[in-house]
């Protein structure tokens, strides 16, 4: 990427609660600016963050990578778990990185013991997630 080429939003996604109720979708810009661009409340069954994110994309709307913020979620069942492995898989195809923040320490260690947190690096902040995903242009190992 050239130094005067603007870098793609980020795609950064909030849930809330169990994480299966609502889903808010927003871009972030590279000055950390966000735009809401969508927001589901309790998505029909079958319908993962991949078939969500794959709406967003299909729409037309411009993103590379990819945040999941984890700070209003209390706590992950079978299907949010799922969520996120079927979220990673999609983007790792399309050449994106998916990177989690705000997780609490219940979600954190459930992350942890399912050996998430190897396949979806965890960040204490937004800012600091959207930096690892931008350094050098890169993200992390894709």
């Amino acid at each position: 990427m050239t130094a005067d080429r603007t870098p793609p939003p980020i795609l950064l996604i909030r849930g809330e609660a169990h994480f299966v109720g609502k889903v808010e979708f927003a871009l972030l810009d590279g000055d950390g600016n966000e735009r809401s661009i969508a927001s589901r409340e309790h998505p029909p069954a079958g319908t993962g963050l991949e078939a969500m994110v794959q709406e967003i994309a299909t729409a037309g709307t411009d993103f590379q990578d990819v945040i999941v913020d984890l700070e209003k979620v209390v706590w992950l069942n079978s299907t949010g778990l799922g969520w996120l492995v079927g979220l990673a898989r999609q983007r790792k195809q399309q050449g994106d990185s998916v990177v989690l923040t705000g997780a609490n320490e219940r979600v954190a260690k459930l992350l942890h013991v399912t050996s998430l947190d190897l396949a979806l690096p965890m960040h204490e902040t937004i800012a600091a997630a959207a930096a690892a995903l931008r350094t050098d242009g890169e993200g992390p190992a894709r």
